[in-house]
């Protein structure tokens, strides 16, 4: 299983709310799992045990580096922010350098 906080919930769901997460070519670790709950209907967060966390905007396509992971040093805030989809080549290369910079 992945090292995401919620892990323990289940397998990871293909479709968020309208969003088929599958055909948008969200990787599986950028999934929410089953039995988790998110307050939006076009994203939602992931955490990671580490502290790190990255909200994943499906209607933007994008991913937001909000948290950094408490094993990075204080210096490395400029990692927060915006991962465009279309920048980075997709959400698979997307989702690999909002990671990099959270420290997931």
């Amino acid at each position: 299983m992945s090292e995401l906080g919620h892990g323990e919930f289940g397998e990871v769901i293909d479709k968020f709310h309208s969003h088929n997460l599958a055909e948008l070519g969200v990787p599986v670790e950028a999934r929410p799992r089953r039995g988790e709950q998110h307050l939006g209907r076009h994203g939602y967060t992931l955490r990671h045990r580490s502290g790190a966390a990255i909200e994943v905007l499906l209607k933007q396509r994008a991913y937001v580096v909000k948290r950094l992971s408490s094993d990075l040093p204080a210096d490395a805030n400029a990692g927060k922010g915006q991962v465009t989809w279309s920048k980075y080549g997709g959400p698979v290369l997307a989702w690999q350098e909002a990671t990099r910079r959270a420290g997931f």
